[in-house]
């Protein structure tokens, strides 16, 4: 898992949230979900308030999740197996 370490958490975090500029209930946010394929990297954080990161969450980061888990259901169906519906006698 691509989780922050608390060394990141410490290192990275930022004194005020990056989209409204508050202090307080500061969290480092990944840019790039992990689901995504973003990684635990400075390049890829960036510190929210509390109140931003769950606005993320609900606004960009769940809806591109669920267009990938249906991307990835679309892809599971189309490279199931093909049944011949021939007979083999």
């Amino acid at each position: 898992k691509e989780l922050f370490t608390q060394w990141q958490r410490r290192e990275w975090l930022g004194n005020a949230c990056e989209k409204c500029g508050s202090t307080e209930h500061l969290e480092l946010d990944h840019r790039v979900p992990r689901f995504a394929g973003g990684k635990a990297t400075k390049s890829n954080s960036q510190t929210l308030c509390g109140s931003c990161n769950r606005e993320k969450f609900w606004v960009v980061d769940y809806p591109l999740y669920q267009h990938y888990l249906k991307q990835r259901a679309k892809k599971s169906s189309t490279s199931g197996c093909q049944h011949n519906s021939t007979p083999v006698l």
